[in-house]
């Protein structure tokens, strides 16, 4: 029988005898509640196991309740792990991991993960070789100061400790979070979150979800490899209960009552688990005192249901596809670093209850729903047709759409205020390049007047000399007035010059927008946008006959 299929049989054995329930210690044989207990787990290199003499390597013997008695095991397996964990099964997993061999080398401390079949599986083969990564390690006064930085939700100061050194985020052992405040098992999250401090949480969690930041530590590993680190990262900040009441994130975020906090979790399901019991037995949103309070965290845990439009990238086929529960950050995730396949989404609305969700999505399925308009331009535009009229409805439905622009590379809501900022930014900057690109054409510098003017720039600066004055000494010269555009110089389009498709499909949905945001017109409103994006009014008014700004 080969390895995994002895460990298949193994954790079905433990299951069929109940080794999943109850637990029988070595000391008195009694029988203990798991559910109270804490369970210390050692994984040793496969070497270790292939030597270990008749009847061979039993996980059961690597697991215990006693801490002390598997420090004293692990010491006879160079290169062991050790770990706590609060469920049984978790520890067993840990204890039948097959790529654990770390090969300690007091020179160089080295780290060799060659002999791992299922790294060579997950990186095609290819031998990867982990060295110490280059960040010192951190003692306790530095884990210290940078624990007060949290408390004091000094967040330039935590993006400063962590971007200088990751392992303020993750462990030695590359696999879990780095704890902080030993006696309670509080990380990073755990502490933003006890001191209701949301930007530094949302900072946290968006630097663990970034392939790019665990690169840092792992700069030899494969991509697919560094995506395996960064889930079971994100997995164990989001949802590693304190040592306490087993509270995870969640359950703090609760029962703090802070919503904000609450919004950003729930924006990682499903990778965030909002059915896990604390000590107590209690999900996250029945640790919330008020009844109020309660149904908002409900709410927000629940509304977390998307609807998407994909389209084939071979023949532009396109279909309103069933709600889906993932939380938005998941999601934009996902589809950010999901590699281009036959399928791609190209817009999605949400979030929102799953009951909702089976209505909206039998409005938007039913074309009695759409006006006589709006089947003209689903039926003719193959392109963009869809994600028009999916828009129209959305707003008329009062749901969050965000539409997928390659130009800008990301999925944007041009409802938002960001958003707009973003597109005035991306006209600005085509504006400049077109202006600088016009200005140096318009240039025709012959070289005798190079010549001339050389000879009048020496002729100066002999008579400057011969008037030389002392007094002259303490003049300060005008300061140079700072380059402004006072007003557009050319015209523009999305793309450069000319105007495209593009930019007619981009009206439509910025002209849904302003429409709504500018209900009453009033003077004010309009100045005050005709201000802040100066780029994207003059880019609108070319492109739409709009009376919006008029």
């Amino acid at each position: 029988m080969s390895e995994c299929g002895q460990i298949q049989a193994w954790i079905h054995e433990c299951m069929k005898i109940g080794y999943y329930g109850t637990y029988v210690t070595k000391a008195d044989d009694t029988i203990m509640d798991r559910a109270d207990m804490i369970f210390y787990a050692s994984c040793i290199p496969q070497q270790a196991r292939n030597s270990i003499p008749s009847p061979g390597f039993n996980p059961e013997h690597f697991i215990s309740n006693d801490k002390n008695e598997i420090l004293k095991l692990i010491k006879h397996y160079k290169g062991s792990r050790f770990k706590s964990f609060v469920q049984y099964d978790e520890a067993l997993k840990f204890v039948l991991e097959e790529n654990c061999d770390i090969v300690s080398n007091d020179s160089s401390n080295h780290i060799s993960l060659q002999n791992s079949p299922s790294l060579q599986k997950v990186s095609g083969l290819q031998t990867v070789a982990e060295e110490t990564p280059p960040f010192p390690s951190l003692d306790a006064r530095e884990l210290n100061v940078f624990k007060r930085a949290i408390v004091n939700k000094q967040l330039e100061a935590v993006k400063q400790f962590v971007y200088n050194n990751p392992r303020y985020l993750i462990s030695n052992y590359f696999d879990s979070p780095t704890i902080i405040f030993q006696g309670a098992r509080y990380n990073a999250v755990h502490l933003a979150i006890r001191n209701k401090s949301p930007e530094i949480l949302n900072f946290i969690l968006d630097t663990i979800n970034s392939v790019d930041f665990v690169q840092k530590m792992n700069p030899n590993f494969s991509e697919e490899l560094l995506i395996e680190k960064r889930d079971h990262l994100l997995d164990l900040y989001l949802n590693s209960p304190d040592k306490i009441n087993y509270d995870t994130p969640l359950h703090m975020a609760c029962k703090f009552g802070d919503l904000e906090c609450i919004t950003i979790l729930v924006g990682y399901i499903p990778v965030l688990d909002t059915k896990k019991l604390n000590k107590q037995n209690l999900l996250p949103y029945q640790v919330v005192q008020e009844t109020s309070l309660r149904e908002k965290v409900q709410e927000l845990v629940n509304s977390s249901v998307f609807i998407t439009v994909s389209k084939s990238v071979e023949n532009l086929d396109k279909s309103i596809n069933k709600a889906c529960q993932v939380g938005k950050k998941m999601l934009e995730s996902t589809l950010k670093n999901t590699p281009e396949k036959n399928v791609q989404i190209s817009a999605f609305v949400g979030p929102m209850t799953l009951e909702r969700s089976r209505k909206i999505y039998e409005i938007f399925k039913s074309p009695k729903r759409c006006t006589p308009e709006q089947r003209r331009i689903r039926l003719q535009d193959q392109e963009r047709g869809l994600e028009r009229v999916f828009c129209e409805l959305s707003k008329e439905l009062d749901l969050q759409y965000c539409e997928y622009w390659p130009f800008l590379g990301s999925f944007v809501d041009f409802f938002n205020e960001k958003d707009l900022k973003k597109l005035n930014d991306h006209l600005r900057s085509v504006h400049d390049e077109l202006f600088i690109i016009e200005s140096l054409s318009k240039l025709n510098i012959k070289s005798n007047e190079n010549d001339e003017s050389e000879d009048e720039f020496l002729d100066a600066i002999e008579k400057s000399d011969d008037n030389d004055d002392d007094d002259d000494i303490y003049y300060t010269p005008s300061t140079s007035p700072k380059f402004e555009y006072q007003t557009i110089k050319i015209d523009f389009y999305i793309n450069g010059r000319q105007k495209e498709k593009i930019d007619d499909d981009v009206y439509n949905v910025v002209r849904l927008a302003l429409e709504k945001q500018f209900v009453n017109r009033s003077s004010d409103s309009l100045m005050n946008v005709k201000l802040q994006y100066p780029f994207l009014v003059h880019w609108f008014t070319n492109v739409g006959n709009s009376e919006i700004f008029l």
